[in-house]
C-alpha cells in the first residue's frame, strides 16, 4: 500500500474522531445551554450570574472544533488532489527521457534506411549498366521488383514513349502486382496525370489518388486501395522516355523523394546511351 496512502488515511481517521468530539461537546453544550436558560428563569434556584456566560463560551468553543476539523477535511481533500513532488518530477522527467529515446530510435532507423538505399543504388547502377542486354519487359520488371520493398510500393507502372505514325504515345511496358487489364493502358503526351508529367517532365508526388488512377491491390485476405501515389518522368536531353507510376499505403519521404530523383536521372543517362556504361556504382 502507497506510504501517501497510509498518511491520508490516518489523517482522515484522526479528524474524523475529532468532528465526532466537536459535534457530541456541541450537543452537550447546548443542552447545558437551555437547562441554564431554564434555571434563570426560576430566581429561587440561586443560579450564579456568571454561569451563562462561561456556557456560552463553552459554546464558541465547541463551534471552534468543529470548524477546525472542517478546515481538516478541507486540507485532507487539498493533499489527496496534490500531487506528491516525487510523481511531478517524473512527469517532467519521463517525458523528456521517451523524447531522447524516440529521437535516437529515429535516428537510428534513418541511419539504417539510408544504408539500405545506398545499397539500392549500389544494386541499381549494375541493373543499369546491363538495361541493353535485355528486354524492355524483363529489365522494368526487375527494377521494379527491386525498388518495390525498399519504398514499400504495392503497385507500378512502366509507361515506355513509343512513336506511331509520327505521334508519341505512354504504353505499358512493365507492372508490378498490378492486372493484366491495367497493362493495357495507354496515354498520348498531355493526356491524363501521366501524359502531363510526361509532357511536363517533372515528378508528382500525391496523397489523393485520382479517381483514374484508383487501384486495388488483391490478396488472399481481400482488396485494399493504395493512397499515395508518384508519377516520375524518365528523361534524357530534353526526351521523355519513359514515366513510372508508383502506388504505396504511405506518404513518400524526403529520402524516398531524394532517391527517386537520382533514379531518374541515372536511369535517363542508362538508357540514352544504352551502349555505354554511364551507371557507375554509388559510394
Amino acid at each position: 500500500m502507497p506510504k501517501k496512502f497510509v498518511k491520508n488515511k490516518t489523517f482522515l481517521a484522526v479528524v474524523g474522531v475529532f468532528l465526532a468530539i466537536a459535534l457530541m461537546n456541541i450537543h452537550a453544550i447546548h443542552t447545558l445551554q437551555n437547562f441554564v436558560v431554564h434555571l434563570a428563569d426560576m430566581p429561587e434556584c440561586g443560579i450564579p450570574d456568571h454561569l451563562p456566560t462561561e456556557v456560552n463560551w463553552l459554546t464558541g468553543l465547541a463551534f471552534l472544533e468543529l470548524t477546525a476539523g472542517f478546515i481538516g477535511l478541507f486540507f485532507l481533500y487539498y493533499l489527496k488532489h496534490q500531487k506528491d513532488p516525487m510523481e511531478l518530477w517524473l512527469e517532467q522527467t519521463l517525458p523528456t527521457t521517451e523524447s531522447a529515446a524516440e529521437k535516437e530510435e529515429k535516428s537510428e532507423k534513418c541511419l539504417d534506411d539510408s544504408s539500405n538505399l545506398e545499397s539500392l543504388k549500389n544494386d541499381l547502377a549494375t541493373c543499369f549498366a546491363g538495361a541493353s542486354e535485355q528486354s524492355d519487359e524483363k529489365f522494368y520488371a526487375h527494377l521494379l521488383t527491386l525498388i518495390a520493398p525498399e519504398l514499400e510500393i504495392i503497385q507500378g507502372l512502366v509507361f515506355k514513349s513509343m512513336k506511331t505514325k509520327g505521334d508519341a504515345t505512354l504504353k505499358v511496358i512493365g507492372g508490378y502486382a498490378v492486372s493484366a487489364s491495367k497493362r493495357e493502358r495507354e496515354f498520348a503526351f498531355g493526356e491524363g496525370l501521366v501524359g502531363q508529367v510526361a509532357q511536363n517532365q517533372r515528378p508528382i508526388f500525391l496523397g489523393q489518388i485520382p479517381a483514374e488512377h484508383l487501384m486495388e491491390t488483391a490478396t488472399g485476405l481481400g482488396n485494399s486501395a493504395p493512397t499515395h501515389l508518384c508519377l516520375l518522368p524518365i528523361v534524357h536531353k530534353q526526351e521523355t522516355l519513359a514515366v513510372f507510376e508508383l502506388a504505396t499505403f504511405r506518404a513518400f519521404s524526403e529520402e524516398d523523394i531524394s532517391f527517386l530523383t537520382w533514379m531518374a536521372t541515372q536511369l535517363g543517362e542508362a538508357l540514352g546511351t544504352p551502349s555505354q556504361t554511364n551507371v557507375k556504382k554509388h559510394h
